[in-house]
C-alpha cells in the first residue's frame, strides 16, 4: 500500500477559542445553504461580534434559503508554496438579523466591512447555535521559532484628538511606524505612510489624525508563524502585521523589519 501523505508535513485540530481569533482576522467567507434540494456556496463578506457571526447580503438565495434552516460558514489561509494552512468551520442555524437592535449588532454594523461584490447589501444573516472546528496543516522545520508574540510591540493608542503632529511625535518617540485608533474589532490603524500622504494632500500638522484611520489591512494571530506573517506583508505591500487576541482585538504589532532580522537570525 502506497502512503501519500508527506511525512513532514502534519495535521492538527484547533483549539475553538483559536479558531474564533483566526475568524476575526478575516472579512470573507464561504456561505453554505440547501437551495431546492441542492447545496450551494457563496462567498460572503461577514462580521464578528465576540462568537456571533453575521452576514451582509441582499434579498435572493441566501437569505431565503438560510432563514430558519441550517447553514455552514467556512474560512481558509492557504499557502500554496509551502502547502501549509488553516481551515475553520461554523455550522449553525441561520436567522434573518435584519431588524435586531441588540447591542451586538450594533457593534457588527459598525464595524461591518464593506461589501466586496457593491449594490444594496442591507440583509443581515446571523448564525445562531455555532459549532466551531478547525484544522491546521504544518510542516517540518516550517513556522518554528522564532515565535510572532516574541517580536511584537505594543504601541499606545493615538489619543482622541491627536493631530498629525502629535500623531508623527508619538510614532517617533515608540519608534513604531503605525499607531491603533480605538477599540475596534478587528483593529484600525494610522501609519506614518497616512501622515505623509495627508501632509503631501495638503492638510496641516495641526490637523486632526485619527479620521485617517482605517481597517488594518491584514492580521495574524498569536500562533501565525513568522514565515507566514512576511510572506503576507510583502504580499499586501505593507510594513507591519497587526496581530490579534481571541477577542479580536489588538494584542500587538509586528513590522516587516524585524520579522526579516528574526528569520535571518535564525538561520544562522
Amino acid at each position: 500500500m502506497v502512503e501519500d501523505r508527506d511525512p513532514e508535513s502534519k495535521l492538527e485540530e484547533i483549539s475553538g477559542e483559536e479558531c474564533w481569533s483566526l475568524l476575526a482576522g478575516q472579512v470573507v467567507g464561504r456561505l453554505a445553504v440547501i437551495d431546492r434540494g441542492s447545496p450551494v456556496v457563496v462567498p460572503v463578506n461577514y462580521s464578528l461580534d465576540d462568537h456571533t457571526l453575521s452576514v451582509r447580503t441582499g434579498p435572493g438565495t441566501k437569505l431565503t434559503n438560510a432563514s430558519l434552516d441550517r447553514v455552514a460558514f467556512e474560512v481558509d489561509q492557504i499557502d500554496s508554496t509551502h502547502q501549509t494552512g488553516w481551515s475553520v468551520l461554523v455550522q449553525g442555524v441561520g436567522i434573518d438579523a435584519t431588524d435586531a437592535i441588540d447591542p451586538g449588532t450594533q457593534r457588527q454594523q459598525a464595524n461591518s466591512p464593506q461589501p466586496w461584490a457593491g449594490g444594496s447589501k442591507l440583509n443581515r444573516i446571523r448564525i445562531v447555535q455555532p459549532r466551531i472546528s478547525g484544522r491546521r496543516i504544518l510542516r517540518a522545520g516550517y513556522g518554528s521559532s522564532p515565535e510572532l508574540m516574541d517580536l511584537a510591540e505594543y504601541p499606545p493608542a493615538l489619543p482622541t484628538g491627536a493631530t498629525l503632529r502629535e500623531a508623527a511625535a508619538l510614532m517617533e518617540d515608540q519608534r513604531v511606524s503605525c499607531l491603533p485608533v480605538g477599540q475596534h474589532s478587528p483593529p484600525w490603524i494610522v501609519t506614518e505612510h497616512d501622515l505623509a500622504g495627508a501632509l503631501c494632500a495638503g492638510m496641516g500638522p495641526d490637523q486632526p489624525a485619527c479620521p485617517l484611520a482605517a481597517r488594518a489591512p491584514v492580521w495574524a494571530t498569536r500562533t501565525t508563524t513568522v514565515h507566514s506573517a512576511v510572506e503576507s506583508m510583502v504580499r499586501h505591500g505593507v510594513r507591519h502585521m497587526v496581530v490579534i487576541g481571541v477577542d479580536g482585538r489588538l494584542a500587538g504589532i509586528v513590522s516587516l523589519p524585524r520579522a526579516v532580522a528574526a528569520l535571518l537570525e535564525a538561520t544562522r
